[in-house]
């Protein structure tokens, strides 16, 4: 069995019981189990493709594009990565290995890693893949029952390929073609420069922005306002206050309506950043790290997740995390009234969640099973215990019932007398 990382290898062997050290793997329930670095084999540079005319280290124009019909690979060349093939290569080929098992991250680049290692140690052995985006030992069990084939995966594997083709192609002839346009040594990409040009248009934006003031006329209602719409010019402002004091406000229209606000949706790993911010002040990458480590931890789901959902794979899981014991006081060991009132009254729905053509591949961030109020209060930082008290804030809130309120919207005018006696119907609303 291969997983993405060393923490989630020993995460797997400590679920499945029997745990023995090895060298370079663990051993547990019948199965090596051991890890990769991160993407171990890649696709090769320009320069390595020695037959081909753009292979040159002098660039120009042209050799470009650089187009390979037929793709090369090579091992990464991140510090450790190479004795790491070896080490996965030297099991891969044991003859007491009969079957593989793909552990490696669930979703598209966790396929790219696995087959990429057995296309670079040219293996080919039945495979089997754990689908697991928790390290909770339970979930890790289930998903252990529930193996498929490594081949109902080929579509996300083709993706990955596609995906990695894509940048490579992108990237290597952009980079050249503008660095020789431009007399400079330019790095562009598929995805990194049209972000990087939307965060400068918006940079662009705010620095010519003018901002321009406006006034409006306030009519105060014993407890409520009634406004008029925006007016720009300050004289004009002041001229109608001016004529309007003492005049009565005529009430066109009143509309009441109940609304029903639906609650909000999960987290995935942007919307908990941005909620971490507003509240908290933490930066992106502070809340990835406190979220990295609830998730070594076991007290938390995959961070890095594009997913606001779970699957009906997942229901049961979060019907748990919805009993009151979950409901932590966070000061004290007392459940939370408000948790408490609305599970009693059978308020909690959790289907309201689930979604499974919007998972692809880790469900939304979630707190674990492992999660109590001893682990809260004394194994995690202040920063962490402020990361995960929003996170369970948002899932009760994300399964709870509809928010009911009643609006009241309010139409009025009062008429604006002029010096010459003339009137000027003037909109009011609240």
């Amino acid at each position: 069995m291969i997983a993405e990382k060393r923490s989630v290898a020993f995460a797997i062997a400590q679920a499945l019981g029997d745990v023995r050290q090895g060298d370079g793997y663990v051993s547990a329930g019948g199965a090596l189990i051991s890890w990769a670095q991160g993407h171990l084999v890649e696709l090769s540079d320009p320069e390595e493709y020695t037959d081909m005319p753009w292979s040159a280290h002098k660039w120009t124009m042209e050799f470009l594009p650089i187009d390979p019909k037929s793709w090369r690979w090579c091992l990464s060349g991140a510090k450790g990565a190479v004795q790491r093939y070896r080490s996965l290569s030297e099991l891969l080929r044991s003859d007491k290995v009969t079957e593989l098992v793909n552990a490696c991250d669930p979703d598209r680049e966790g396929e790219a890693i696995f087959r990429r290692i057995l296309m670079a140690a040219k293996i080919s052995k039945p495979s089997l893949r754990l689908w697991v985006a928790s390290l909770d030992e339970q979930a890790i069990r289930d998903a252990w029952k529930r193996m498929r084939p490594e081949s109902d995966y080929d579509g996300l594997a083709d993706a990955a390929d596609a995906r990695a083709k894509a940048d490579w192609l992108v990237g290597m002839n952009a980079s050249r073609a503008h660095t020789l346009a431009w007399h400079r040594s330019l790095s562009l990409g598929r995805v990194r420069t049209p972000t990087l040009n939307m965060v400068v248009q918006r940079d662009l934006a705010i620095e010519s922005h003018k901002p321009t003031p406006f006034w409006r006329l306030i009519v105060p209602m014993d407890g409520w306002t009634l406004e008029s719409g925006k007016i720009e010019d300050r004289a004009m402002a002041r001229r109608i206050l001016a004529d309007a004091m003492g005049l009565p406000v005529e009430i066109l229209e009143v509309r009441r309506r109940r609304e029903h606000a639906k609650p909000p949706t999960l987290f995935d790993l942007t919307g908990l950043q941005k909620a971490m911010s507003d509240r908290h002040g933490l930066t992106a990458e502070q809340t990835l790290d406190c979220l990295q480590h609830l998730y070594e931890m076991k007290v938390a789901t995959y961070p890095r997740t594009d997913s606001k959902y779970v699957t009906h794979d997942d229901v049961d899981g979060l019907k748990e995390l919805l009993q009151p014991k979950y409901a932590l006081g966070f000061l004290d060991q007392k459940p939370v009234d408000a948790i408490h009132d609305l599970y009693s009254a059978g308020g909690f729905d959790p289907m309201r969640c689930v979604a499974d053509d919007k998972v692809q591949g880790h469900t939304a961030i979630l707190p674990t099973r492992r999660l109590t109020y001893d682990v809260f209060q004394h194994d995690l930082t202040d920063m962490e215990r402020k990361v995960m008290t929003v996170i369970l804030t948002r899932m009760w809130a994300a399964c709870a019932t509809d928010r009911v309120h009643d609006t009241v919207k309010v139409d009025a005018a009062l008429d604006e007398r002029h010096a010459d006696g003339s009137t000027e119907r003037v909109p009011l609303s609240a």
